[in-house]
């Protein structure tokens, strides 16, 4: 199996298992995955696009509001990507906007049924470009009671509708966690407890990796309910080892193919022998990276492995779920516009990557 064969594997296989926990707390079984539409098994996931985004309003938590765009035009601009990608064989898309910074549910609803996308969304905050998302109530309030609202939207529903979340997203600045991320991430461990909800963190930098791992673990869950998410960001793949080792999700999902290929200074490997010697892509000798056998412990009522292994193709709850990376081969920038969170430049260059990878 070739490097992008591998990734598309390893992303559709990869995500199922990460999405698929235990839904703690309601009347959904463990191993099932909430969509903008209801709940999915993870086999039914197929080839997944895991951290995308349709619309994004960056005015600011105190002025963003579904009155500053026309939900109708924004449908009619952005359901022709959906569509398309759905016809080269795209069959679930992570809709990661958080709160107060443009998720709109009833769009991807209405988005989800003319594309034929299953779609998921999230509850949480967006701490990250210096809390400039983050609501007014988020500072007054304590992260038991973040917490409390992000549980009753999975219990009843967010914003008035019937769609409820299947993943819990947050973000964090690039640097140690200020007092209001590091409230969002005790408040994202608390809602996981009460829901087995994963918990993925825009989060790209070690510093605030460790510190959001030893929050987690504090607050008594295990570090695989938590993605370490943009993690490309982190340039010492030491970093991603110690992260995985523990349990760890590690997302690598703005691979750029020509880091993967370049060397990173004389006498250094390049990221893609590097990422090989970590086990987290194939190296030149086939087969995955040996390390020592992982402990097994029983988290949210699926078999994990600790450590790093990653599997190359089949299924990913063969030998226990694999936390070790999410890997998507999103390829030159110009892949996924919604990268950039943009709508207008999706469709080409989606179909163009697709058809790289032969799923069309």
């Amino acid at each position: 199996m070739d490097r992008r064969a591998f990734l598309m594997t390893t992303a559709a296989a990869g995500t199922g298992a990460m999405l698929g926990v235990g839904c703690g707390g309601t009347e959904h079984a463990v191993g099932e995955v909430m969509t903008v539409d209801g709940p999915i098994s993870p086999n039914q996931m197929g080839f997944t696009l895991t951290h995308e985004h349709v619309l994004v309003d960056f005015i600011g938590a105190e002025q963003v509001s579904p009155d500053r765009y026309d939900r109708d035009e924004a449908f009619g601009k952005i359901v022709p990507h959906l569509q398309q990608a759905k016809e080269l064989g795209c069959a679930t898309f992570v809709e990661c906007t958080p709160s107060y910074i443009g998720k709109d549910v009833r769009l991807l609803q209405r988005l989800s049924t003319a594309s034929g996308l299953q779609i998921l969304t999230n509850v949480g905050y967006y701490g990250a470009a210096d809390d400039k998302y983050v609501p007014a109530h988020a500072y007054d309030e304590s992260a038991e009671q973040l917490a409390h609202r992000w549980v009753r939207e999975w219990e009843e529903g967010i914003d008035g509708t019937d769609v409820r979340p299947g993943f819990i997203k947050v973000g964090v600045d690039g640097t140690s966690l200020s007092e209001i991320d590091r409230k969002l991430v005790v408040a994202a461990a608390k809602t996981h407890r009460r829901t087995g909800l994963l918990i993925l963190s825009h989060t790209g930098y070690a510093t605030p990796a460790v510190e959001q791992i030893e929050i987690v673990k504090a607050e008594g869950i295990h570090p695989s309910a938590w993605v370490w998410t943009h993690a490309q960001n982190e340039k010492d793949n030491a970093e991603h080892e110690k992260a995985a080792r523990q349990g760890a999700w590690i997302a690598f999902d703005g691979l750029h193919r020509s880091e993967l290929d370049r060397d990173e200074g004389p006498g250094l490997p390049g990221q893609r022998t590097a990422l090989a010697r970590r086990g987290l892509v194939p190296s030149g000798r086939a087969g995955r990276r040996q390390l020592p056998p992982p402990r097994r412990h029983v988290h949210d009522g699926a078999t994990r492995a600790e450590g790093e292994r990653v599997h190359q193709r089949g299924d990913p709850h063969a030998d226990g779920c694999e936390p070790a990376a999410c890997l998507r081969d999103r390829g030159a920038r110009d892949v996924v516009a919604t990268e950039r969170w943009r709508v207008d430049r999706l469709s080409e260059r989606v179909r163009r990557e697709l058809v790289k990878r032969g799923s069309s």
